[in-house]
């Protein structure tokens, strides 16, 4: 969840769900660093058509703006070659030598290695928001707020999976995982060897988590971060210090996080240069660690972006717009009655009349952000949004239409 956001609990309009990190919506490149022994550096798409990545052992998968997934890197359990065809996919993660995806009808996918029952005993409901994998275990988050866990159970990463409805994102390490309650309370079980459960921090007011595969990284709503759990090459203790950060990510081993001006910071284990050959630039938007390789998405936009992610009744939801000129204000247009267009004094807006709004709010680092819940009255609704950038002498910057559902 971004820094700088504004409170707006109750408006009836959209869900942010973080896991793996922000699902954007509109199309961004991919820049991929560090260990490419089985290209999982040097495979990486070259288009500027994705909204989420997601890394696994020594492969790498990518969720395109239509829905579609694809994948590339070691392939050796088939992580690669069975990577599920079609459109309509919400969200990818992979893991060891897994991989997961949740479709907009709220199922599961899961294929690659299975010796542990990670990925045929994958729940057949149709009501999932998120999943994630480790070593040899998988879980999901659950449209209703709650968490199931499925695969290996060596040391109680399924029977000590907590219960409640209050689940807002998920994390897999190797051997343990993470879960964020919805008042930024953070739940941890599984193997505990370098307290990556036992140092989990306490308290409430964080905004993402992340997991390596020994320790975990959180950030909290004042932009600061938090990590514990395995050191051995400074993934803890040189977790910068600031309360400038927007978004994070975690590798084996590594660490990183971008900031409030769009600049990636990494540290840990440098092995694979996956620290010092961060890419430079002060336009990325999301995050993620495989082993020892990471994975970044770049804005393809020059202008305002509008990005909000899986619209999921229940939850706390952040809308954002960025790369907002100073000063400026943003309104939230919305609308369920079609996509448009109708013409306004501002032009023509993808989304037909009626036209609700929310705003203005004024940007804050070039970023405006409200934060809002989802009543279950919209369940199954087709949300038609867009914003509007108002500046000084009547000048106003219309941003991306978005045409979303709400799960």
């Amino acid at each position: 969840m971004l820094l700088n956001s504004m409170a707006f609990p109750l408006s009836p309009l959209f869900a942010f769900l973080l896991c793996v990190g922000p699902l954007l919506a509109q199309g961004n490149e991919i820049v991929a660093w560090g260990s490419n022994d089985h290209q999982q550096v040097s495979q990486a798409p070259s288009t500027a058509e994705f909204i989420q990545v997601s890394g696994g052992w020594e492969h790498a998968l990518a969720l395109k703006t239509d829905g579609s997934i694809v994948s590339w890197g070691w392939d050796n359990y088939g992580q690669v070659a069975q990577t599920p065809t079609g459109t309509g996919f919400n969200m990818v993660a992979g893991a060891m030598y897994h991989s997961l995806a949740v479709h907009s009808d709220g199922t599961l996918r899961a294929w690659g290695y299975d010796v542990h029952g990670q990925v045929s005993n994958a729940p057949l409901t149709a009501d999932f928001a998120l999943a994630d994998g480790g070593l040899n275990h998988s879980f999901a988050l659950k449209s209703d707020g709650s968490l199931v866990s499925w695969g290996s159970d060596a040391v109680n990463q399924i029977t000590n999976t907590p219960a409640g409805f209050d689940y807002t994102q998920i994390a897999a390490g190797a051997e343990f995982s993470l879960a964020l309650r919805n008042d930024g309370s953070i739940a941890a079980w599984g193997w505990d060897g370098y307290n990556q459960i036992s140092a989990a921090p306490a308290g409430v007011g964080f905004t993402q988590i992340a997991a390596g595969w020994n320790h975990g990284m959180a950030l909290h709503s004042d932009g600061s971060l938090t990590s514990w759990g395995a050191d051995t090459y400074g993934a803890v203790s040189q977790t910068p210090i600031g309360n400038d950060f927007v978004s994070i990510a975690c590798g084996a081993e590594h660490s990183f996080a971008i900031k409030t001006d769009g600049t990636i910071v990494s540290w840990g284990q440098d092995f694979f240069q996956q620290v010092t050959d961060s890419p430079a630039g002060s336009d990325f938007v999301q995050l993620a660690g495989g082993w020892n390789h990471s994975l970044a998405l770049r804005s393809a936009a020059s202008g305002p972006i509008y990005n909000i992610s899986n619209l999921i009744v229940g939850m706390v939801a952040t809308v954002e717009v960025s790369n907002c000129p100073a000063g400026s204000q943003v309104v939230f247009a919305y609308s369920f009655a079609g996509p448009g267009p109708t013409s306004t004094v501002y032009g023509d807006v993808e989304m037909s009349l009626p036209i609700n709004h929310l705003g203005p709010f004024p940007e804050v680092a070039g970023l405006a952000s409200i934060q809002v819940l989802i009543p279950g009255s919209l369940a199954g609704n087709m949300v038609h949004t867009q914003s509007l950038v108002l500046q000084g002498g009547g000048v106003s910057t219309l941003t991306n239409a978005l045409h979303l559902s709400v799960l």
